[in-house]
């Protein structure tokens, strides 16, 4: 064997024992775009220092499915309630006790399991997009006439089709709250969380 075969098999076993050639640098991260988790257009709504209302979207969802064999549907409505509220407080404890360590205000969004913070900005973004708890944050997007909670006059004759489903909601909504009038519950599932 000669010096070359001996050279050619000593770089081969070198380039197996440390697992191929070394990396290329990677290149620094792009400042207009959004961390792992959050959407294009809550990143784009926070630039400049700007602040916007997001949605936070938890892991996990309960099983519903035991609500079938309820005999009524005051029971079943009763059960997955209480079902969706016992989770959401479970699956968003650790998230809820640290945007208060921070004095970050937010609602919560039991039906979906999900929080509205009002004012994020890139930290929080930021912040947010690393915690393993958080699926998803988004840009809360309004949508008119359903989040106003009363419409004008004028869109119920325009739009009827819009009114019978704003109508229907109300009627759920007033469904949800009649099991516990004293419930902190607001506009289709948001809890206020009160600062001192």
């Amino acid at each position: 064997m000669t010096n070359w075969h001996r050279i050619a098999i000593v770089a081969i076993a070198l380039v197996a024992t440390l697992g191929g050639p070394l990396p290329a640098p990677s290149a620094p991260p792009d400042p207009d775009s959004p961390p792992a988790r959050v959407s294009r257009r809550a990143w784009a709504a926070t630039g400049s220092a700007q602040q916007a209302g997001v949605i936070v979207a938890m892991a996990g969802f309960p099983d519903l499915s035991a609500a079938r064999a309820l005999p009524t549907k005051a029971a079943k409505t009763r059960f997955v309630v209480e079902t969706l509220l016992r989770h959401a407080q479970k699956a968003q404890a650790g998230l809820r006790r640290d945007l208060d360590a921070r004095g970050v205000p937010y609602q919560v969004l039991w039906i979906n399991n999900s929080l509205f913070i009002p004012a994020a900005d890139r930290d929080t973004l930021h912040w947010l997009s690393a915690r393993p708890d958080v699926v998803s944050v988004d840009l809360d997007v309004q949508m008119r006439g359903v989040q106003a909670g009363i419409q004008s006059s004028e869109s119920r004759v325009q739009n009827p089709a819009l009114n019978t489903q704003h109508s229907a909601l109300n009627t759920q909504h007033s469904a949800l709250r009649i099991q516990n009038p004293k419930s902190p519950i607001h506009r289709m599932g948001r809890v206020a969380c009160a600062r001192a």
